[in-house]
């Protein structure tokens, strides 16, 4: 039986995984209304809780439903961004990249089960990201800023699929390409110096203020959070 966590998400309603699942919308309100998942258990999670303790709550709680040295086979749906820690690919670490890094590490601290974490880029062809291509006249990045990490929902559906066959052991599967910025967006214009302001910790909250702004003028820029799904190419 498919079992699917957080049901809610807005990628997973745009995928077809090709069976009927038993689905639970997770909140750290209701996270104690998860039942115990039987021996065999197919698990994909597609969770993303809002803060890192929430992450953790809700994380451990599901963990806590997985009976010890069962059958069960989880699939977390995690992002590229958790494999970089601040570096030139991703010079800032955004809260985004933290949560799903948390949960790698709680899905991965149980050594008896089958888990399977799928490390996607993000999804232009649904969603927030479509409504940033489709009402942004252009965006305004760091210089370098060359390469966006994406993938499509089949691509996470097929990753899925593979993830269920493995029946032991911990593994990842990164499925993000990286793709011309310039191909995402009408037009890009690159700004020199800009990556150095969004390093600055206490321009964090101007940034978002300024992405705010911007967005309201149909111009695109980055919050620092979400400029971690730029690449430095």
């Amino acid at each position: 039986m498919l079992y699917v966590v957080g049901a809610n998400s807005r990628l997973y309603r745009s995928m077809n995984l090709g069976c009927k699942a038993i689905e639970f919308t997770v909140r750290i309100e209701n996270v104690r209304q998860l039942p115990t998942f039987p021996e065999n258990a197919a698990i994909v999670i597609f969770s993303d809780p809002e803060d890192s303790t929430r992450t953790g709550a809700i994380f451990n709680s599901i963990l806590s439903c997985v009976p010890y040295k069962s059958a069960c086979r989880i699939v977390f749906i995690s992002s590229i961004s958790a494999q970089f820690y601040q570096s030139r690919h991703y010079p800032i670490e955004g809260a985004y990249a933290r949560r799903k890094r948390t949960a790698e590490e709680i899905l991965l601290s149980r050594t008896d089960l089958s888990v399977t974490i799928i490390r996607a880029g993000n999804i232009f062809s649904y969603g927030g990201w479509r409504e940033i291509q489709e009402r942004s006249k252009f965006a305004i990045l760091p210089h370098g800023f060359n390469k966006t990490a994406t993938s499509t929902p089949q691509e996470v559906a097929d990753a899925i699929s593979e993830g269920l066959s493995h029946e032991s052991g911990h593994r990842h599967l990164n499925i993000a390409r990286g793709v011309e910025t310039s191909s995402i967006f009408r037009r890009v214009v690159f700004v020199s110096g800009l990556l150095s302001v969004y390093r600055m910790q206490w321009a964090r909250q101007p940034l978002k203020v300024l992405a705010r702004v911007c967005r309201l003028m149909k111009i695109y820029l980055p919050s620092p959070d979400d400029i971690n799904s730029f690449l430095v190419k």
